[in-house]
């Protein structure tokens, strides 16, 4: 269920995807939870998701109060309760920040510059030209260092020089973490 957010009691609906899907997506992540109470050996938990149907306004989120817009606070509290919950059974959780996103296929654009034997530079952006959903799902991850240690991998994306390019940060292990 690699596709299932990492919320519990709640998960992203489309029309696409079905209220079925939806359903086995809340299912998974309380069984996930219910697997971590009987683990005595582990100990830290790894959240990683690109959260972008969970703050998107084109996302809608059925939670036990019914099926609700996604939005950045609706986001912020369901990942709280998911925290809450990790902590609750014996767990530390840390969040791995999704990419930096563009709107661009960036995976295509480095696939296509590989096969044409270009430079992958040419799949750089600026970091200035993050989309919305980016930041929206940073300022929910920014929120959250109050609470729960997050790894940035906007770091591995040449910050310094205010320009993202991914094709280094499969060649870097340069993450920040944010505690």
């Amino acid at each position: 269920m690699s596709r299932c957010g990492r919320f519990l009691d709640a998960a992203p609906y489309s029309v696409d995807l079905g209220q079925d899907w939806s359903e086995s997506c809340i299912a998974f992540n309380a069984k996930v939870l219910d697997d971590l109470r009987h683990q005595d050996s582990v100990k830290n938990v790894v959240l990683s998701s690109p959260f972008r149907a969970y703050v998107s306004k084109d996302w809608q989120v059925p939670t036990p109060d019914g099926i609700v817009p996604a939005s950045p606070e609706l986001a912020l509290d369901m990942m709280h309760r998911t925290l809450a919950a990790i902590e609750g059974a014996g767990k530390q959780a840390v969040i791995v920040s999704p990419t930096p996103q563009t709107g661009d296929n960036i995976g295509r654009c480095l696939t296509r510059s590989t096969w044409l034997g270009q430079d992958p530079s040419c799949c750089d952006f600026a970091l200035s030209d993050v989309a919305e959903i980016t930041r929206n799902i940073d300022g929910v991850l920014q929120e959250l260092t109050k609470t729960c240690p997050v790894i940035w991998l906007k770091g591995g994306t040449c910050a310094r020089t205010g320009s993202a390019a991914p094709w280094r940060m499969a060649t870097s292990s340069t993450s920040t973490m944010a505690t």
